[in-house]
């Protein structure tokens, strides 16, 4: 199953007072100003989050805006507008010829390697890809360890070639794949090589390779990860890097190295650092790893009861929630990840108490519970709508809950979730109230003029609502008004500078 990510929105309040109601001209130039933020590259990337949450919204309307941008767009912005138009297409699928079109031979690399990781090309397209002749060393060698990851037959000679790049990159990922073929002498060839790099060349390409060898699976490396891990002038980063490759492939001998790597008396930061890469590797390593974990600090005692109840699968729940509520961001991220293992009902347990969790939260000043809390709405309302919508219909009118459970709805694609929030009471520009109109605009098919109206005032600054809510208020502002082509026109006729 290839790995997905989400994108989710910060929830960072603005705080700016309501605006008037601009006039449809004042809406539709705020709206273009919102577009060409959008496009202009800038060197803080802030308009990559822009596209970011364009694509969120996942609207066919978006088609023309991106075929134009993957043409006369900045490198970053062209990799979002050929992902984005996989993401709304049919097939689910990039359009290999645009792919084929960009300029940059780090644009071409950066759009495949996303679009492989974000399951958005088949392997009928991969084929393709293999096909060209101009096609970068870096882009070939992870397209043909995609296909071994797939079970597909593979160009040896291809890779043969590839093994013996200049390119360390590359030269090391193809003789991983060609290790795992059954073919090991191009291996040690790339280790000689590696061994004769600078220190600092070879300690980037060694965390590199260990994240390839995890990512593909290459499990015939592990010996040689093994070794190079157990070698004393390697840098902790690297090793723990190393470690944690090894865990995931081969429990039973990483649990040996993380414990060796530990050591008797660790300090504090390498025991959270360790314990976090032991759960990360749970279920398989097994409950007794987690006895080697310091006790008696709260933290660390969580992280390891958390740990033993996902390996024997006792009190699950309650050991995430316990780990939870300790409020260390990494640890809530593995408790996030954990509980999308887990069978419904027990995660609906987990993610019903991260949501309860926020009710602390001051709704003009969110702090980290509500990021976690709309993550976890999103997760809930994919397994049980009906829990999402109750709570909403719960949710003090503007409070901080509902917030969250906007926010959260935000990231589905269900038309289930437009039609909860038509049900929000609706008085004003408060947040919630922005929040909601945006939801439904996202998915009806049609707004009223006064819902029209607002949506201007939103996308102009009124809302209350960050930076990339309001770029998706433009654009369906836009929408509704249907002003899309006149945008366009005006977005790219003069290209905005950064």
């Amino acid at each position: 199953m290839r790995r997905r990510g989400l994108c989710f929105l910060a929830l960072i309040p603005i705080l700016v007072l309501p605006a008037a109601a601009p006039s449809s001209d004042r809406a539709f130039d705020t709206s273009i100003r919102q577009l060409r933020a959008a496009v202009a590259g800038r060197s803080d990337g802030g308009h990559l989050l822009l596209l970011s949450s364009l694509r969120q919204l996942r609207d066919p309307s978006l088609r023309s805006f991106y075929l134009q941008l993957a043409h006369h767009g900045e490198p970053g912005s062209q990799i979002h507008a050929i992902l984005g138009l996989a993401e709304i297409d049919s097939s689910g699928h990039i359009d290999p010829w645009l792919v084929s079109q960009l300029d940059s031979p780090a644009a071409r690399y950066a759009t495949i390697d996303n679009a492989l990781q974000l399951d958005l090309i088949d392997t009928p397209q991969i084929k393709e890809l293999l096909g060209w002749d101009d096609l970068e060393p870096e882009a070939r060698v992870l397209l043909l360890a995609e296909l071994l990851i797939r079970g597909e037959p593979i160009d040896q000679p291809a890779l043969e070639t590839l093994a013996g790049h200049e390119r360390l990159r590359v030269a090391g990922l193809a003789a991983g794949v060609l290790s795992q073929l059954g073919h090991g002498d191009a291996l040690s060839t790339f280790r000689s090589r590696l061994e004769a790099a600078p220190r600092s060349q070879a300690v980037v390409l060694l965390r590199t390779l260990f994240a390839d060898v995890s990512r593909y699976e290459l499990t015939t490396l592990l010996d040689w990860i093994a070794d190079t891990i157990q070698q004393g002038e390697l840098d902790p980063d690297t090793r723990a890097v190393g470690i944690a490759t090894v865990l995931g492939l081969e429990p039973e001998r990483g649990v040996a190295l993380w414990a060796r790597a530990l050591g008797a008396e660790p300090t504090y930061s390498a025991s959270l650092r360790y314990g976090l890469m032991l759960l990360a590797a749970a279920p398989e390593v097994g409950a007794a790893a987690f006895d080697r974990l310091p006790g008696g600090d709260p933290l660390l005692d969580g992280m390891s009861r958390a740990g033993k109840a996902v390996c024997t699968g006792q009190d699950v729940v309650a050991a995430l929630n316990a780990l939870a509520d300790l409020g260390h961001p990494a640890s809530i991220s593995w408790v996030m990840a954990a509980a999308g293992e887990l069978d419904h009902d027990q995660a609906a347990g987990v993610y019903t108490h991260l949501i309860d969790a926020v009710s602390g939260a001051d709704k003009d000043r969110p702090d980290a519970r509500a990021a976690v809390a709309f993550i976890a709405v999103s997760k809930l309302f994919q397994i049980d709508p009906g829990a999402v919508i109750a709570r909403l219909d719960a949710a003090e009118d503007d409070g901080i809950e509902q917030q969250a459970i906007l926010l959260g709805l935000l990231e589905s694609n269900l038309p289930t979730a437009g039609r909860v929030a038509e049900g929000i009471k609706r008085i004003g520009f408060s947040r919630a109230d922005s929040l909601a109109l945006i939801l439904i605009a996202k998915h009806a098919e049609q707004i009223s003029p006064e819902q029209l109206q607002q949506l201007g005032v939103i996308a102009s600054g009124g809302g209350l609502v960050v930076p990339t809510l309001e770029a998706q208020a433009a654009w369906l502002y836009l929408k509704h008004a249907a002003k899309i082509e006149q945008a366009l026109a005006v977005t790219f006729a003069d290209p905005p500078t950064p």
